[in-house]
């Protein structure tokens, strides 16, 4: 039987990730479901943010992440970065 598009296409693209790791994965899905900030990812994802913060880097270093626009945060009111997955 074969998969309907969507998930050959998500398919495709995990394997296309290569070397991600499953934490760096966890944020990705986590970014897929909308742009966020780093304590939006820590919250949804229940990790402390020092977990979240490296692993998000890395998927900016890797090109998998960028960031989407600048906002305040609604916790602290201090500024913060929302992040976003980069469509291919």
């Amino acid at each position: 039987m074969m998969a309907s598009p969507s998930i050959d296409t998500r398919n495709e693209a995990y394997r296309s990730l290569g070397d991600v790791t499953d934490k760096q994965r966890a944020v990705l899905d986590a970014l897929r479901v909308g742009p966020m900030s780093d304590r939006a990812l820590a919250k949804r994802l229940g990790w402390p943010i020092n977990r979240v913060v490296p692993r998000r880097h890395e998927l900016v270093e890797a090109g998998l992440v960028r960031a989407a626009y600048r906002d305040t945060d609604g916790e602290t009111g201090r500024p913060c970065v929302v992040w976003e997955v980069v469509r291919s």
